[in-house]
């Protein structure tokens, strides 16, 4: 199956998980097809505006096309890293239980 049937299914599939348009709007920059990608990165981020990878791939869009928000978005991506660091920092920790 070609890659472009497989976003199709996975959009179809779960048109709620921006992880597809996020993935599909990374394959179009590849193709030079901004428009196209601009779109898909859109609806990401209309599904979750918080999401790393959107965001990031926004990043990537505005640097290809010298867009202004370039760095207004960089510093937006800053933010979100150090929330998913602290996350991640969560999920590391120990926890000790003792008996009573």
């Amino acid at each position: 199956m070609k890659p472009r049937a497989l976003f199709k299914q996975s959009i179809r599939l779960l048109p709620s998980f921006p992880e597809s348009y996020t993935e599909l709007a990374r394959v179009r920059l590849r193709q030079h097809r901004v428009d196209d990608a601009r779109v898909a990165v859109s609806r990401a981020l209309t599904l979750d505006p918080d999401s790393f990878q959107a965001n990031s791939t926004l990043l990537a869009l505005y640097e290809k096309t010298h867009d202004a928000r370039a760095e207004q978005q960089r510093e937006l991506l800053g933010k979100l890293d150090e929330e998913r660091a602290k996350r991640q920092e969560l999920m590391l920790r120990n926890i000790e239980v003792k008996p009573c």
